[in-house]
């Protein structure tokens, strides 16, 4: 039977204070293509609830190089061979990049397909198809990708616990014309529980702009525009 007592083992990690980003990649036969670099905000502990992802990142080009770098280092070391990969990051004090996680899968459950394709015209569903078909991807039929337009997702916070009661002004900013979709994902009636207990996120506002300008002022509205109310 399994001992579920008093561990006698720690895990120490160190913690980053610095800014998150979150890197869309392809691979194909060993060869790795990276697809967006984009800005998550920088969440604050303890509990590090998630806010924005913004496409383009915003950053320098030598610091989305050291992004990139740092990235396919991870696909080479893990033996990431085919298929897509979701990497989030910080960047410490030095601007030095450090790996928080990697999955060899879409991320933001189909988010991070609809920010890329809206960001630079890839098809990203159809990538991962075609690699996971044996086909190449047509990425990679070009060294590197470009951004566009600016593409993001606005994540409805909770700003609290209890019964929702209403989730307002979402009708509203779903007429904008940049938004490209609103995902709701709580409704009136259900509950939210206190951190450290994660319930989810409300929705998600996925929209697109001509530059990364007007997509920082677009979430900066969003703030004022949607609350969750509680009963």
């Amino acid at each position: 039977m399994t001992d579920l007592g008093p561990s006698t083992e720690v895990v120490v990690e160190e913690f980053i204070a610095g800014p998150e980003f979150a890197v869309e990649a392809m691979t194909f036969a060993g060869a790795s293509r990276i697809l967006s670099i984009g800005y998550k905000g920088q969440p604050q502990g303890p509990f590090f609830e998630e806010s924005i992802y913004q496409i383009p990142s915003g950053l320098d080009l030598k610091s989305e190089n050291d992004i990139r770098r740092v990235v396919l280092e991870a696909h080479r070391a893990l033996d990431i061979d085919s298929g897509p990969t979701h990497t989030e990051l910080r960047l410490d004090a030095d601007g030095t990049p450090h790996i928080l996680e990697i999955g060899a899968r879409i991320g933001g459950s189909g988010v991070s397909a609809a920010l890329v394709s809206a960001a630079t015209g890839i098809d990203f569903f159809a990538e991962v198809l075609a690699a996971a078909t044996g086909r190449r991807p047509s990425v990679f039929d070009h060294e590197t990708t470009s951004v566009v337009q600016a593409a993001g997702n606005y994540i409805v916070p909770c700003r609290g616990s209890g019964v929702i009661q209403e989730i307002r002004g979402l009708d509203l900013v779903s007429q904008r014309s940049a938004v490209l979709d609103v995902v709701q994902m709580m409704w009136p009636g259900e509950v939210i529980l206190p951190y450290p207990a994660f319930s989810g996120y409300p929705a998600f506002v996925l929209s697109a702009h001509a530059d990364l300008g007007e997509l920082r002022d677009f979430h900066q509205q969003l703030d004022a525009d949607i609350s969750v109310v509680y009963a």
